[in-house]
């Protein structure tokens, strides 16, 4: 929604504690990339991945194509 501080400062909260998570580390990821760390973004999107690749219906799919493009 084009409140990218605000998103990455509610995404960090939720995952200070470490827990792995897909769906988390999706969005962790994506708002990485959205806010230009596209290294650290992909990062976690390949891991949401890796840990459960159907971890959304629609968020896997976003995910894919986050990474696709290497």
């Amino acid at each position: 929604a084009g409140k990218l501080p605000e998103a990455r400062a509610a995404i960090d909260k939720a995952t200070r504690l470490g827990t792995k998570e897909a769906r988390l580390l999706y969005h962790a990821g994506a708002i990485r990339i959205a806010a230009g760390d596209k290294e650290a973004g992909e990062k976690l999107v390949k891991e949401a991945l890796a840990l459960n690749p159907k971890f959304d219906l629609t968020g896997a799919d976003e995910a894919k194509k986050l990474v696709a493009a290497e």
